[in-house]
């Protein structure tokens, strides 16, 4: 039969990223590797799922061009808003989880201080309960500082970032001026003008988060 003619195709086989660091543009890294979700016809990675700290989260790769090395992922630069748009929304959720806590905490205080008016409590049970909820203070406190930190890890990271973007754009300015750009350069530039006003709005957005951590705090 003429199908016994044919060598059955061989399976590609997927590369491994599992375990391995994952960093946009060469230079921030993003965490660590877990495993990968991979559009086998196009033989291309369309997400993976990154350990960053206590964290885990899926990002899409299905339109970013990715390098998959022995060593290394590394995705081109306009993973960025991507990234970023996860860790905003982690950030989102920290301060919101932090405010509903400082707000609990409040109340318990009113309520303590009520019921000590009103004669429910006397002033022992009063000035040991006060103890607890300062406790409780005292652990949010701690949980406002270390958001804190990640907060100015991730500013610090835009900021290498934007510095990047901007060089890299500024060259290719400087020979668009000279009508010496080809096509591609044409589109690089295109594409990093674009992802400067991205990082600005994000970092603006970051900016915002920040000041409501500080209020809750």
């Amino acid at each position: 039969m003429f199908w016994r003619l044919f060598a059955p195709q061989r399976r590609r086989e997927v590369p491994k990223v599992g375990g391995k660091p994952v960093y946009i543009g060469g230079m921030l890294l993003l965490g660590t590797a877990e495993r990968g979700e991979f559009d086998v016809r196009r033989h291309k990675l369309i997400a993976i799922y990154i350990r960053d700290g206590s964290s885990q989260y899926r990002l899409d790769t299905s339109d970013v061009k990715v390098k998959i090395s022995k060593e290394s992922v590394d995705l081109e630069i306009s993973a960025v808003p991507k990234f970023f748009e996860v860790k905003m929304r982690e950030l989102n959720d920290v301060v919101k989880k932090l405010g509903d806590e400082r707000r609990d905490i409040e109340g318990s205080y009113r309520k303590l201080e009520e019921a000590l008016i009103r004669g429910a409590i006397s002033m022992q049970i009063y000035e040991e309960s006060k103890k607890r909820i300062a406790e409780k203070e005292k652990r949010l406190v701690a949980s406002c500082m270390e958001a804190e930190r990640s907060f100015v890890k991730i500013n610090d990271d835009l900021k290498r970032l934007l510095g990047d973007v901007e060089s890299k754009r500024e060259a290719l300015e400087a020979k668009r001026l000279l009508d010496r750009l080809d096509r591609g350069e044409e589109e690089t530039l295109a594409n990093l003008t674009v992802l400067k006003s991205s990082i600005t709005s994000i970092e603006q957005m970051l900016n915002t988060l920040l000041l409501q951590l500080r209020l809750v705090c």
